[in-house]
């Protein structure tokens, strides 16, 4: 804590009130959470305005007087999202990479991708941290395989549930739960045979990726978008400039993720904001992001789901940001 006198120098009559304004500072944050400053009080002095987002106030003492100021602080435990990866192999295998990825109302994502030759089970690093209550839709926008079937589970702190699909939305409760856990797990059944068409997501924001095999010809944007070819950090970068509509006559879906090149790229975010970037997207399309945390992935997935006599399509592309 430090106090700065707000009297000027040059009133040097100690039987004058002096008014300071007083900075404390918090405890450090931890793996347990952040802490918010919930009171200040203070006896021998006349607290004038006061600052709980900022942790300053400001007093008067009076002439030759002295004072004690109490600072309460508060844990604020984030709830948690964790994304898991399972597998089980009946008489197939993985032959491509597993995409999930993490859309959420406050603006959050994440995202997990699993290679055929990874070990299994595997998680979405880092978890996702709130201190807020919002609602998150997990997408497994690429099986891995075919034929499969993808089963989820999602524990909270109220129970399980479980079902079948690509999609799961889930409300997490921080006002409810404080330091709740909520984990999705996806397992996905591999088996022998013919491929089959597996199940779309539906067409609804959050983005959900498609997938899945038409009738041979290939799906293709009618006008290939121009990517860039770097995004720079600290100011907005259009990625994407519209809509991508294919031949098969349908506009293709977008997703953009952000993550973290390691854990201590992640801790550089403030407290309780677990954004990395700002993705935004206009009405026609545009999509624009601008990077908040560095170093970080961007990847941008373009996809459409198979459709008559068209086969599924899907374009991914990456940039890192030092």
């Amino acid at each position: 804590m430090t106090a700065v006198p707000l009297t000027p120098a040059d009133a040097t009559n100690d039987l004058e009130p002096r008014r300071y304004a007083i900075q404390g500072f918090g405890p450090v944050a931890t793996v347990d959470g952040g802490w918010d400053l919930i009171s200040v009080t203070c006896t021998g002095a006349t607290v004038n305005a006061t600052s709980l987002a900022t942790g300053r106030i400001t007093v008067t003492l009076p002439p030759k007087g002295a004072a004690i100021c109490d600072y309460v602080w508060q844990l604020e435990r984030p709830v948690t999202l964790d994304v898991t990866k399972a597998e089980v192999l009946s008489g197939g295998a993985r032959t491509s990479d597993v995409d999930i990825v993490v859309s959420c109302t406050n603006d959050a994502t994440g995202s997990l991708t699993v290679r055929p030759e990874d070990a299994l089970p595997a998680s979405m690093t880092p978890t996702l941290r709130f201190v807020e209550s919002t609602e998150c839709r997990v997408t497994e926008t690429a099986s891995g395989g075919n034929p499969v079937t993808i089963a989820w589970k999602l524990t909270g702190p109220t129970g399980t549930t479980s079902g079948s699909g690509p999609v799961v939305d889930v409300r997490l409760n921080h006002s409810d739960n404080p330091g709740g856990a909520y984990a999705v797990t996806f397992t996905n059944t591999y088996r022998s045979g013919s491929p089959t068409t597996p199940p779309s997501p539906p067409p609804t924001d959050p983005p959900s990726g498609g997938g899945g095999s038409g009738g041979g010809t290939e799906q293709v944007p009618v006008d290939p978008p121009v990517l860039p070819e770097v995004i720079e950090p600290d100011v907005p970068t259009v990625v994407l400039p519209g809509v991508v509509d294919t031949n098969a006559g349908k506009p293709a879906r977008v997703n953009v993720t952000c993550t973290p090149l390691s854990r201590s790229a992640a801790g550089r975010a403030p407290q309780g904001d677990v954004r990395l970037c700002l993705v935004t997207k206009d009405r026609n399309g545009r999509v624009t992001v601008r990077v908040l945390v560095r170093p970080v992935k961007v990847t941008l997935t373009l996809s459409a789901p198979a459709t008559g006599s068209y086969d599924a399509y899907r374009l991914t592309r990456s940039w890192v940001v030092r």
